[in-house]
């Protein structure tokens, strides 16, 4: 049987950089007051340390991770926003046009070179690997031990089974 190379995307966000994971209360429920921006920058955070996990444990195979951030992307979603919201996004945060946004997120499916053993579970940015501020993940995010990755992993494993075992 023939192995197919396969690229699973992540889609991370720079709000990562707010975020850290308390590995005791990830749902905010032991004693974390919770504020949705905290709450954004833990997820996108644990998305970055998930495809880098993935990644490590697929090593062995043609199947890997990237996370892509597109960047805040002018979409209808803001319709959803209050007009005082919606006039600072779109003065102040919007940066990236549909296209624009889409691109590196079709450069993560498509550039042959991040396929390397070394660029497997990379955070993308701007076409790009994220090598150097601001593109770069935040110390959190790069997890050079990897002792953070593999305990998420690990949460989120017993989670899963806890929820399985309750059907």
């Amino acid at each position: 049987m023939q192995r197919v190379p396969a690229r699973v995307l992540y889609l991370a966000s720079r709000s990562h950089i707010r975020g850290s994971i308390d590995l005791n209360d990830l749902h905010f429920e032991r004693g974390r007051v919770y504020k949705p921006l905290v709450a954004y920058g833990q997820s996108k955070l644990a998305v970055i340390l998930d495809a880098k996990e993935f990644s490590d444990q697929l090593m062995d195979t043609p199947v890997f991770a990237l996370s892509v951030q597109p960047g805040v992307v002018n979409t209808n979603i803001q319709r959803h926003f209050s007009s005082a919201l919606l006039l600072v996004v779109k003065t102040c945060v919007v940066d990236r046009t549909v296209p624009q946004g889409v691109a590196t997120t079709l450069y993560a499916c498509l550039e042959p070179q991040l396929a390397e053993l070394s660029l497997r579970g990379s955070y993308l940015v701007n076409c790009s690997v994220g090598r150097g501020s601001p593109d770069e993940p935040n110390v959190a995010a790069q997890d050079a031990d990897k002792k953070l990755r593999r305990a998420l992993w690990a949460a989120a494993e017993s989670q899963l089974k806890m929820a399985l075992e309750k059907m």
